[in-house]
């Protein structure tokens, strides 16, 4: 965009104006164009989440077309960085949904949110991310603790989540410990605990 403006510029500007009114025009139709393409790149971040609810929608979350999702990063111009954000905001808005629901605990939501994770093609560690990111969010500036009903729930999920990990369980999961102020033998009790009331 910025290179299109700049070019634009340059063939407006008449040659009679000198240097100094071609730079400045060049440098204020760059700084325009990068103004647009930031905002074109912002707004484009909100359309990935909703076209990837609309694929989830159509076949249901446990048969997410992998291939569909993934064609949406080439169709909207993300950047891998990019594209994995905006798939975190779907997986964290559904395990949000689901830590809400701390008064029902079933072994089909881990699994749910596995097949979820596996749909979107998100890796472990923006998985990780998006379960810290969901215990800040409910901590706000709060002290760390797992004392409530929604932050057991949580540690339930990620633990119940991250054994189907192949080894990473540990890895996985202790930052959130870490962030909630628990161990992992306090993390089996909350996982033991909701697992059979």
């Amino acid at each position: 965009y910025a290179l299109l403006a700049a070019t634009l510029a340059w063939l407006l500007t008449p040659s009679a104006m000198g240097r100094a009114a071609t730079w400045a025009t060049l440098g204020a139709a760059a700084a325009a164009g990068q103004v647009g393409g930031s905002r074109l790149r912002d707004s484009r971040a909100g359309v990935v989440p909703a076209e990837v609810a609309a694929i989830i929608s159509e076949s249901g979350l446990r048969k997410i077309d992998k291939r569909a999702v993934a064609a949406l990063a080439a169709r909207y111009g993300s950047s891998e960085e990019e594209f994995e954000a905006q798939l975190a905001i779907v997986y964290g808005r559904y395990l949000e949904a689901l830590v809400d629901e701390f008064d029902e605990a079933a072994s089909s939501e881990i699994s749910s949110l596995g097949a979820l994770r596996r749909g979107l093609g998100l890796g472990w560690n923006a998985t990780k991310n998006a379960h810290l990111a969901e215990a800040a969010r409910r901590l706000g500036d709060s002290p760390p603790s797992a004392a409530s009903d929604e932050m057991k729930k949580l540690v339930w999920l990620s633990k119940g989540l991250f054994a189907s990990s192949k080894g990473r369980s540990d890895e996985l999961l202790a930052p959130l410990l870490e962030a909630l102020a628990i161990d992992g033998a306090t993390a089996a009790d909350i996982a033991s605990d909701i697992s059979d009331p």
